[in-house]
Formats: structure tokens, sequence, C-alpha cells
């Protein structure tokens, strides 16, 4: 087929389609939504180094012909903490911004994770992953619980985006129930233990379940 004829106009236009989509999504292959109110306090000096090894653990083990980009966001106000960008064809990680002396993490305050979760999905890509690490419930906020439903319903059939719940504590565990959001079950040394959200991050188990979802198209 010649390339002014009508077939490869419609599958450039399709094609382009499919980018400026992609570019008004924000373009993000994994956003990961990370907890910062005042009851995360006793992981403030784990948590970001936690984050860090797991999302250079999935880019090493998640195979694809093209590089992918992750975000972190914090709540309440779902302000961006570090932007990796990765390489899958080497298997190496291209650029870390924001990370370094200036990054900080200081859990204080309520939970408004409504509204951090409306905010977020808006950087997520077709077929996106998001990642959610809480250790409880709703607190703040000017969302509703039904707005949240609705834009991650939205998300999910629309745009094909997969939502992982990491959750510490019965709030959280309850609060993804309510939402319909499978939680992502971590081993833990002893049945009567619950692991902290920071360590539940450095689990092969966690890292497996991340690199899977980033691989499924």
């Amino acid at each position: 087929m010649e390339e002014g004829q009508p077939g490869n106009k419609r599958a450039r236009a399709t094609q382009d389609d499919a980018e400026s989509e992609q570019q008004q999504r924000g373009g993000t292959h994994l956003v990961v939504l990370l907890d910062e109110s005042g009851s995360m306090s006793t992981q403030a000096a784990t948590m970001l180094p936690a984050i860090e090894a797991a999302l250079r653990a999935v880019a090493r083990d998640t195979p694809a012909p093209e590089q992918r980009t992750c975000k972190v966001f914090a709540f309440a106000d779902a302000k961006p903490v570090l932007r990796l960008v990765w390489d899958n064809t080497l298997g190496a990680i291209l650029a870390a911004e924001g990370l370094g002396p200036g990054v900080r993490y200081v859990p204080q305050g309520t939970t408004a994770l409504y509204d951090a979760l409306v905010a977020t999905l808006e950087h997520c890509a077709r077929g996106a992953t998001l990642l959610v690490a809480t250790d409880g419930d709703n607190t703040s906020g000017t969302r509703t619980r039904e707005q949240a439903q609705m834009a991650l319903d939205a998300a999910r059939k629309e745009h094909g985006v997969k939502v992982l719940w990491l959750a510490e504590g019965v709030g959280a565990r309850n609060e993804a129930a309510t939402l319909g959001v499978p939680i992502m079950e971590v081993p833990t040394a002893a049945a009567a233990e619950e692991m902290s959200l920071s360590q539940a991050l450095a689990r092969p188990e966690v890292h497996q379940v991340l690199s899977q979802s980033m691989a499924m198209e």
C-alpha cells in the first residue's frame, strides 16, 4: 500500500489519537500513591529507600521494548516525590529526578485518600499500574467516596488502569474492600504479626506482582 493511500492515513490517525490520549493522561506507566499521614511517622526514615529499591527491582525485572516511566506521589495533596525513567531494553535506570538530599517524606496530618486517588489517576497512561500504599482510611479532603469510586471505575474500564492496594491495618483493608480494589497479600514471619508498608515493599513477592502488572498490556 502506498504512503498516501487511505489505509495508511487511517493507521497514522489511529496512532496519533493514541499518542495524544497518552499525553493527555500523563503518560506514566507506574504511579505510586504513598500515604504521608501522621500515622506513618514510624516509617519516615524507611519509606523512600524502600520505594526506590522496589522500583529499581521492578525496572530490572520487567521486560518491555520501550522506556517506562514511574511517578511517586504522597498524600494529602498528592505532591510528586520522585520520578524515575527506565529503559527495559537495557535493564537500567536512565534518570532519577528528585532523588537525593532534597527529597523529603514527612508524615503528618490526616489522610485525604479520596482527593489523592482522583488526582493521581489523571497521571496514569492507558494500561498503567497504580499502586496505593496506605495504613488507614479516608479522614479528610473534599472528594467523597462515590467520586473516588467513579474515578477508579472509569480508569479501570475505559483506560485499562490496573489498581493494586498495599494495606497496613484494618482501616486500609476496609477502604480497599469498599472500593472494590484487590489487596496485595504479603506473607509475615508470624501469623499474628503485621508487616509495615516499608517492610512489605522490600518483599520479593511485591516486586513480582508489580513486575507482572507492568508486563501486561
